[in-house]
């Protein structure tokens, strides 16, 4: 029996709320999701070729700076192409989880949490994946996630 003492590695929520203080600009942080929906079509090229010889991935991205009427500023990005699957959509979430195809535009698993948190402590994902019939979203709360230390996400 091993009786050595453990020290953590685990990462903590607070990590979301460091993200801020990274070095970054918003054309950067808005790159990543653009990042994110280019592989998303790589990966399912061959089923856009084979369903819609003519498709073109299309990302859109909004924003709005009215606060007239006391709304935060929002941006929203969207785009075509393949969407997240159930076991992806859990891994989006995870800080440092590495895609399994880590070969292209997505390596390190840390684009789209970084980039969110970066420019904002509310932000939310939606997304419908090729073939499946369900569309998945999220509104991530950074002062909720911290107040109640929340370590996994409904």
């Amino acid at each position: 029996m091993n009786n050595k003492p453990t020290v953590s590695i685990a990462i903590g929520t607070t990590m979301f709320a460091r993200y801020a203080d990274l070095p970054n600009t918003v054309s950067h942080a808005i790159a990543e999701f653009i990042d994110n929906a280019l592989q998303s079509y790589r990966n399912n090229k061959d089923y856009f070729q084979s369903t819609n010889p003519g498709f073109r991935i299309k990302v859109t991205i909004d924003f709005d700076w009215n606060t007239d009427d006391n709304r935060a500023r929002k941006i929203t990005i969207s785009d075509n192409a393949g969407g997240l699957n159930f076991a992806s959509f859990q891994k989006a979430f995870m800080t440092a989880e590495v895609p399994e195809n880590n070969l292209g535009l997505n390596e390190f698993g840390m684009g789209m949490k970084t980039a969110a948190a970066w420019l904002g402590n509310n932000w939310s994902v939606k997304t419908s994946a090729l073939d499946e019939t369900v569309e998945r979203f999220y509104n991530f709360n950074l002062q909720y996630v911290l107040d109640n230390e929340v370590r996994e996400l409904p």
